[in-house]
């Protein structure tokens, strides 16, 4: 199955029978677009496949909540299996569309486009309003309001810049007047068939002396990695919020006079682009061996990270192909770069290039918890590495006085926000918090639990806090890793919920490891206790 395949005969009724079993609604006016294909290639699976995501238009309007999965033989190409969010038909007019349509110019400031909305109780013409601004820690955000046409209320509101903390947005507002970070970043103009491949050494402030796989033309190294889809590191200059203007001009990768970056302080302004740029190497490399994954986007295209960004930022973020450090505040917390962030950040990106989880809600807490869960098979599967021993804590290296953290996996509700437990409110909780779920989902069916220590299991009725004592025997980290990383890639759509989480990596276990496998129990087991069933 050639990857310039058009697919034209998913595109008829076959597809929308699947999408509406039952309904005899008229059909006429569906489509789909292919957003990417991941194929299951490996020698050891008997059953190639490959996984088509399809994004849904109405009548050419795209239907946010459409998404699905076509599930296909890679030689027969018959369907072997079919996920989606979307339950309803859409039902509406053409002049309710064009009254909306011609309505555009009159809503608030910010890009407009009319869209379908599919949600938990049916679908609804509304505007997709795209705004960017400041959030009150300093990250600039690009947020889309979906707002019902008919009744002018939000149903919907997500961010497309997805941070390591919260931001105290949404409950504070942005600051606008600054069109995004994009206009600040300009990716370097070196391409890395212009420099020749270098060898330098990193002296870290998280993870000790590394090795760097740098650039060089011959007079000066460059954070430039050849080797991993030429991705670079440079130093941020964000003229808005009046950064030190003491760094490397224009933006470009950071140009060294000699072999060694940093010297494993805060006061070397390289030390910080050390660790950024080591964390990417490891990170590329652990989806590579890992996973058989090339990067981000599995292709040719790189990563850029940005270090320095704002002043006294408590924050890292990703945004469209680039990864952003904040220095910390330098009283409590250090500069954000370490290798726990740059694996949190990147497995955003690669999020966003598959599930495309929606930061919001249900969805949102599965995409943080995500990168939370990769952040650590990278921590525990670093090479190379002068020091520091993994555990499941996220960001506890970052802290001045040592203790603290951002994130718990084995007991998320001991840092006094997050959730250990599904409950029906969970997905009005920060996403940063409602990931608790998830996390502590992997982390019992990694390591288990013995009468609940360390890890509390979830009683009925236990919601932020578990109070549970059972016994669960995990099944390592590299399988429980396997089974969530499938599960992101072949069966998460954008709205998908704690529900189809536990599907979707039942169907993955299933496949890895077969139906009667204790992988498959040790899934079930495990999402059973932290109370989230179908």
């Amino acid at each position: 199955m050639a990857n310039d395949v058009s697919y034209q005969s998913l595109m008829g009724k076959p597809i929308l029978n699947m999408y509406f079993a039952g309904n005899q609604a008229n059909r006429d006016g569906y489509t789909f677009k292919v957003k990417n294909i991941v194929y299951d290639s490996e020698p050891v699976y008997k059953n190639k496949m490959a996984h088509v995501h399809l994004q849904m238009y109405y009548n050419g309007i795209h239907v946010i909540g459409g998404d699905s999965v076509v599930h296909i033989d890679a030689a027969t190409k018959a369907i072997k299996d079919f996920t989606k969010t979307m339950k309803y038909p859409i039902k509406t007019t053409p002049s309710e569309v064009s009254a909306a349509q011609s309505q555009v110019q009159a809503q608030p400031d910010g890009n407009v486009e009319v869209v379908f909305y599919s949600y938990a109780g049916g679908t609804a013409l509304a505007w997709d309003i795209t705004k960017s601004g400041i959030a009150p820690d300093q990250t600039p955000m690009v947020v889309h309001y979906i707002v019902d046409t008919e009744k002018g209320t939000t149903l919907l509101n997500f961010s497309e810049t997805k941070t390591l903390q919260e931001t105290g947005w949404p409950t504070k507002n942005l600051t606008y007047g600054f069109d995004g970070v994009d206009s600040q970043v300009n990716n370097s103009e070196f391409n890395c068939s212009s420099v020749s491949l270098s060898n330098s050494i990193g002296q870290t402030m998280f993870s000790g002396l590394v090795d760097l796989s740098t650039g060089s033309d011959g007079y000066h190294d460059f954070l430039l990695d050849i080797d991993r889809c030429c991705a670079s590191t440079a130093m941020y200059i964000d003229a808005y919020l009046g950064c030190p203007g003491d760094l490397n001009h224009e933006n470009v990768p950071g140009i060294h006079g000699g072999d060694v970056w940093g010297d494993r302080s805060v006061h070397d302004k390289f030390t910080s682009a050390a660790d950024a740029h080591y964390g990417h190497a490891a990170t590329y490399d652990f989806y590579k061996n890992v996973f058989g994954r090339q990067g981000v986007y599995d292709n040719e295209i790189g990563v850029h990270s940005r270090v320095h960004y704002g002043k006294g930022y408590n924050n890292a973020f990703w945004r469209a192909g680039n990864i952003f450090y904040g220095d910390g505040d330098g009283t409590k917390i250090l500069p954000l770069t370490s290798l726990e962030v740059a694996a949190h950040e990147f497995s955003h990106g690669v999020i966003e290039a598959t599930a495309d989880l929606i930061y919001y809600g249900e969805s949102g807490g599965l995409n943080e918890a995500t990168s939370d869960i990769m952040a650590i098979l990278v921590d525990y599967n670093a090479m190379n590495r002068g020091f520091y021993n993994p555990n499941y804590l996220i960001g506890d290296q970052l802290f001045i006085q040592p203790g603290s953290f951002f994130r718990s996996m084995f007991k998320p509700s001991s840092d006094g926000r997050s959730y250990d437990c599904y409950c029906s409110s969970i997905g009005s909780v920060d996403v940063h918090y409602s990931s608790g779920v998830a996390n502590h989902f992997f982390y019992l069916l990694a390591e288990g639990t013995w009468q609940g220590t360390p890890s509390p299991t979830c009683e009925p009725g236990d919601c932020r806090e578990a109070t549970g004592t059972k016994t669960l025997t995990g099944i390592g980290r590299d399988k429980a890793g396997k089974i969530w990383y499938r599960a992101l890639t072949r069966y998460f759509l954008p709205f998908s919920n704690y529900a189809d989480a536990r599907l979707g990596t039942i169907k993955a276990a299933s496949f890895l490891f077969g139906s009667t496998s204790k992988e498959l129990k040790a899934v079930k087991d495990a999402w059973t206790a932290v109370n989230v069933f179908f």
